[in-house]
């Protein structure tokens, strides 16, 4: 699962609330959006460049923990 939010409080809550509904589905690879898109900025409003890299240097997250892997 790619979880892209827009880079905005509200997207960061909806990652974590995401985060806990799939609590217990280890078998679940979850990824998120790093960077391309500008803090503050829309997903819609996106490139297909930036989308791209956005996509390119996503990270995944380690659940059980609070650090992510690159």
């Amino acid at each position: 699962m790619i979880v892209a939010t827009n880079p905005r409080i509200e997207g960061e809550l909806t990652y974590h609330a995401i985060l806990g509904a799939l609590d217990g589905f280890d078998e679940i690879r979850i990824t998120k959006l790093a960077c391309g898109l500008p803090i503050g900025g829309s997903i819609e409003f996106a490139d297909r460049v930036t989308l791209h890299a956005a996509l390119d240097a996503r990270v995944e997250i380690r659940r059980g923990s609070t650090s992510e892997k690159r």
